[in-house]
C-alpha cells in the first residue's frame, strides 16, 4: 500500500489567512426573556492566527443552516449516496441541546464525564 504524498510544498492550511476561523465551540448558553423567550448560544471562535472572539447565535440559525445543508447535500436515496452528498446527523431540539450542554458543564465540573454517554434526549 502506497503512502499518500503531499502534492505541494505548502498545505492548503498554510495558505489560509491568519484571521480565518478554524474552530468554534459553544462556550455558554444565555436565556433571554422578554416578548419572546429564546436561548442565545455563545460561540468561542478560534482563528488560524491564534486569536479568539465570541459570536452569538440563536438555535433558529443552526436549524436554518442544517436545513440548507440538508437540501443541498443530502442524497435522494440515503441507501445510495452520490459522490457529492452526505447524510447529516439530525439536529437535537433546542431544549434538549440546552439541557445536554448544561449537564455536560455540571458533569465536567464534578469530574463525572464518563457518565455522559448515557445522556439521551
Amino acid at each position: 500500500m502506497s503512502v499518500p504524498q503531499q502534492l505541494r510544498e505548502e498545505s492548503d492550511f498554510d495558505q489560509l489567512p491568519h484571521n480565518i476561523a478554524i474552530s468554534a465551540t459553544i462556550a455558554d448558553v444565555e436565556e433571554n426573556k422578554g416578548f419572546i423567550d429564546y436561548f442565545m448560544f455563545v460561540m468561542e471562535v478560534k482563528t488560524k492566527g491564534g486569536s479568539k472572539y465570541l459570536t452569538y447565535r440563536r438555535y433558529r440559525e443552526f436549524f436554518n443552516l442544517h436545513q440548507v445543508l440538508e437540501s443541498k447535500y443530502s442524497p435522494e436515496d440515503p441507501e445510495r449516496p452520490g459522490p457529492n452528498t452526505c447524510v447529516l446527523p439530525s439536529l437535537p431540539g433546542e431544549r434538549c441541546l440546552v439541557s445536554t450542554l448544561f449537564t455536560f458543564t455540571v458533569c465536567e465540573a464534578l469530574g463525572c464525564t464518563d457518565k455522559l454517554s448515557d445522556l439521551q434526549c
